[in-house]
């Protein structure tokens, strides 16, 4: 993530002010994209208190289409859930910020009340890491409680939910079905979260020399507006540079999509990234290639033994207990493979016994960078595994000390086969600690697209060393209280 690009306001006692002035940030980013947000909605869960609905977690999605039938509201004693469209649209999304900041905001089920005060901390992320991961450009305002505020008492509103005439096991089903994503602190949480309206669509045709690079953009975007930027990559490295005008594309109408087409020219075999731009913006990039074709001589070899992967990929996402043939040190193993395919020399530790106080790998690149990784099927501090990472990295870095390499500097790096929202609550203290962490859509992304091209371990490592030192700067500007770092 790009620390310039990324803002962060601590609360001080104009929280209030620093909020509206992301919010208007907020709509500065968005403005280009405002004619295909034409469906708003609002989702919510509130809990009742002193005879009235308190809100507990709010989301406000701008999209281009109504998508799925709104759930029926669900009410408990002591929970309601729901979500609505807000009727003006774009142009009402003030409106419901105003509300919020004045402390009620109106639903069809009846007001909402908001808890407001000093201990709220807004952030405004242009480029959200949940759509850094997906290669698009996710902007979203969010306001969260930097002090614990319990609104909910568990296990007692567990038992309530399976309680209810509509069944839930737990408040994390309740709000993961209203896509608010696990409840990671107690108090009043608002994001307002701008969805992508244009994509490269990954099924493009390629094969041979020939390619036909495919975007869709939301109706109404104006294919004029459009632009695709083409990258080709062949034998390692970019032989070729240009942009094609949305003028100068094939375009189809879908109910509500416009597809866009161009056919080009590509050396046989090559890697082809499509980055489609909407008025010069950037919001959606991926990278195609013949499937018939790899770049990539080191995943060709294995793939002798294990045809498309099969293996592997079974090892990366198949939870140990779940599959017959899977056990624990299978993930382990299969991370090792999957760095052999990115490029990296391994020495894979963990499956030795007489080794239980090593990390799982050693990854050496060929400029001399290495990493040390533990692997984990489950959360990040299981097993003591993120504290024995640093404890091992920094016996690693003094070992060093001691040889021509005195210099060099270990990356740590944890591995784990849960997906991106289930270990956000670790995510920040790992980071901090200058950990890289690979969750499973980094695996996914690992195996699909990287291993994909010629292999290059130092361009993955120096992009890893830089993602970890923006994030621990981003996270460091938090410290003075009331300042705004952007």
């Amino acid at each position: 993530m790009n620390p310039i690009r990324y803002s962060f306001v601590v609360t001080s006692g104009n929280a209030m002010q620093h909020l509206k002035e992301l919010f208007d940030r907020f709509l500065a980013e968005t403005a280009d994209f405002s004619d295909a947000y034409v469906a708003l909605k609002l989702h919510y869960v509130a809990y009742r208190r002193d005879g009235g609905w308190h809100l507990f977690r709010a989301r406000i999605f701008l999209t281009s289409d109504d998508g799925p039938a709104l759930r029926p509201t669900f009410e408990s004693r002591s929970v309601r859930a729901g979500e609505f469209f807000l009727p003006e649209g774009y142009g009402g999304l003030g409106r419901v910020f105003d509300e919020f900041c004045s402390g009620v905001i109106e639903t069809p089920e009846g007001p909402l009340t908001v808890t407001f005060d000093e201990t709220q901390r807004s952030r405004f992320f242009p480029f959200h890491e949940e759509g850094l991961n997906s290669q698009n450009m996710l902007s979203v305002l969010m306001v969260e409680p930097s002090q614990v505020v319990t609104a909910f008492a568990h296990p007692d509103i567990d038992w309530e939910l399976r309680s209810a005439a509509v069944p839930y096991n737990a408040l994390n089903e309740l709000t993961g079905e209203l896509s608010l994503g696990p409840p990671q602190t107690d108090g009043t949480m608002f994001e307002i979260v701008a969805r992508p309206v244009a994509f490269v669509d990954y099924s493009s045709p390629i094969g041979g020399v020939l390619a036909s690079p495919t975007v869709r953009i939301r109706v109404p975007l104006d294919p004029e507006q459009t632009s695709l930027a083409i990258r080709i990559e062949s034998g390692g490295r970019i032989v070729e540079r240009y942009v094609v005008p949305g003028g100068n594309m094939t375009w189809t109408q879908e109910p509500t999509f416009l597809r866009g087409s161009v056919d080009i020219k590509i050396p046989e075999g090559a890697l082809v990234q499509c980055i489609v731009r909407y008025r010069g913006t950037a919001v959606h990039f991926a990278w195609l290639r013949d499937q018939k074709l790899s770049q990539n001589v080191r995943r060709v070899m294995l793939e002798a033994f294990d045809p498309q992967s099969a293996i592997l990929t079974e090892f990366l996402f198949t939870e140990p207990g779940k599959g017959k043939s899977i056990k624990a040190g299978d993930f382990e193993q299969a991370v090792a493979w999957l760095l052999w395919y990115l490029g990296f020399s391994v020495a894979h530790l963990g499956g030795s016994p007489r080794l239980s106080e090593a990390p799982d790998i050693i990854a050496y690149t060929p400029m001399g960078k290495i990493a040390v990784v533990e692997c984990t099927t489950g959360l990040l501090k299981a097993e003591n595994k993120l504290a024995n990472l640093v404890a091992r990295t920094t016996r690693a870095k003094e070992t060093l000390g001691t040889s021509i390499y005195r210099g060099a500097r270990p990356l740590p790096v944890i591995v784990t086969a849960r997906p991106r929202a289930e270990i956000l609550a670790e995510l920040e203290a790992a980071e901090r600690l200058g950990v890289v962490v690979v969750t499973r859509e980094g695996l996914t992304e690992a195996l699909n697209i990287r291993s994909q091209m010629q292999p290059d371990a130092d361009r993955i490592f120096a992009e890893a060393e830089q993602y970890i030192a923006s994030r621990t700067a981003a996270l460091s500007s938090e410290l003075p209280a009331g300042l705004v770092a952007q």
